[in-house]
């Protein structure tokens, strides 16, 4: 069965010299997939362009909260067009972060809620960032829900609560499990894993960032993801065949893709 990585950062200047080698090494002859996923208006373009480029990748567009300040001040208008002429397979990098500080909050929230509506305009999925925002993201999540049904999307590299996954999942939205997952002393994630129904969860790289087990600390890849479904499927319980056949099965429909 193919695999999916749903959320990885191809556009990223760590691939600069062998970004070829590192797609075809994932994709060719395997009908694998990836997600090439943009933190703003110049990435996602890079995003499309490499989407093009390569049978297997797809590509997303959005303003990542912690890139806001690098963006054109019209930022939300030109991603506006893009997506209208360009048409990604989804909103994002989206969402809010209070680990770092390189953008106001108030200006975070603005952009959050714009491009929710964004997605909501072309019924797009989105891709949720959050980081040490829970108390913040989950009512304007709730809030949307409220007002326009539940949301698509997905809560990428989730390091939550149950309670917060929980309350993700109620909203509509998938959970994406990352290389964190495989950390020896990670007990509560995998735990939290444990307990998600196996329709609504989903694995990823955030390559270049967060490599699994045995490569913690150094880049990741596409390839990688297959340690993350390895250790999901042994929190899990069943056999990889299994996990598998259903990753790939919730990942095209979160994405609106055939499978």
């Amino acid at each position: 069965m193919p695999l999916f990585d749903t959320h990885a950062h191809l556009d990223d200047e760590k691939y600069s010299t062998d970004l070829v080698s590192i797609i075809e090494g994932f994709t060719k002859e395997t009908n694998n997939r990836v997600l090439c996923v943009a933190t703003g208006i110049d990435s996602s373009k890079r995003c499309l362009k490499i989407a093009t480029n390569y049978p297997g990748v797809y590509f997303s567009a959005g303003i990542h909260p912690n890139s806001i300040t690098q963006n054109p001040e019209n930022s939300l208008e030109l991603l506006d067009l893009f997506i209208k002429e360009k048409k990604p397979i989804a909103l994002g990098e989206i969402g809010l972060d209070r680990f770092r500080d390189y953008c106001p909050f108030d200006l975070q929230i603005r952009y959050f809620i714009s491009q929710i509506q964004l997605a909501r305009k072309y019924d797009l999925p989105i891709l949720i960032h959050c980081r040490d925002a829970w108390n913040d993201i989950l009512p304007i999540l709730e809030n949307d829900m409220h007002n326009n049904g539940p949301i698509k999307g997905i809560l990428h590299s989730f390091t939550g609560t149950y309670e917060n996954a929980e309350r993700c999942l109620s909203l509509g939205l998938f959970l994406s499990f990352a290389g964190m997952i495989t950390y020896k002393k990670n007990d509560l994630l995998r735990d939290v894993a444990a307990k998600c129904p196996i329709d609504r969860i989903l694995v990823e790289t955030d390559a270049p960032y967060l490599a699994p087990e045995p490569f913690r600390g150094k880049r990741n890849e596409p390839s990688y993801v297959n340690y993350t479904i390895k250790t999901l499927a042994n929190t899990l319980g069943i056999s990889m065949t299994e996990l598998e056949n259903q990753l790939w099965v919730n990942s095209n429909k979160v994405l609106n893709l055939p499978n």
